[in-house]
């Protein structure tokens, strides 16, 4: 099997380009699955830093997307409702037949940060039975600051797009400086 990660900052097009390759090949995996229900933000010591900063490594199921490079066989994995603005369970399953896997996020390759950081050591354990590439998408800063900026504003997560464009700055610009 081939997995392929693609990374970049918030608004870089990993979803967009994900799509396009999910559709001339298999099946692709959002990370954005894995964003922890606001149920559970609301149980963190500060709830409202939390849901605040969702986005941020801490905010993820990194545990269930480790364990989802590990299990790579036959899988279902979260997807992201934008209507609902937070993961529904089991939107994807991988059948074993699936060849190539597109798994697209920010944190991916994150280094310094566990679980996260066990991803790179597994593709390394597992290159026997899995050829994995990485492809970074690079972009302008301000380009991605006006997609996540009107996509926030589009997704019903802000009231104005002067307002996504302050949870960019406060939020996705500094969650896409841990990776860069």
């Amino acid at each position: 099997r081939v997995l392929i990660l693609i990374i970049g900052q918030p608004g870089s097009g990993k979803t967009t380009v994900s799509k396009k390759i999910e559709s001339l090949l298999n099946k692709k995996i959002s990370m954005d699955g894995f964003h922890l229900p606001v149920s559970v933000l609301q149980q963190f010591p500060d709830p409202e830093h939390a849901i605040e900063k969702r986005g941020s490594p801490a905010t993820f199921d990194a545990g269930q997307v480790v364990k989802l490079i590990e299990l790579i066989p036959t899988i279902t994995t979260p997807d992201f409702s934008h209507e609902l603005k937070d993961p529904s369970p089991g939107g994807t399953t991988i059948q074993p037949e699936t060849r190539v896997v597109i798994m697209e996020g920010l944190y991916l390759l994150l280094k310094d940060s566990k679980p996260w950081c066990g991803i790179p050591e597994l593709i390394i354990n597992n290159n026997d039975k899995l050829v994995c590439e990485v492809w970074k998408i690079n972009v302008p800063q301000s380009i991605a600051r006006s997609r996540v900026s009107q996509r926030h504003l589009d997704s019903g997560l802000v009231t104005s797009l002067q307002k996504g464009v302050q949870r960019y700055d406060e939020n996705d610009l500094p969650n896409g400086i841990l990776v860069d």
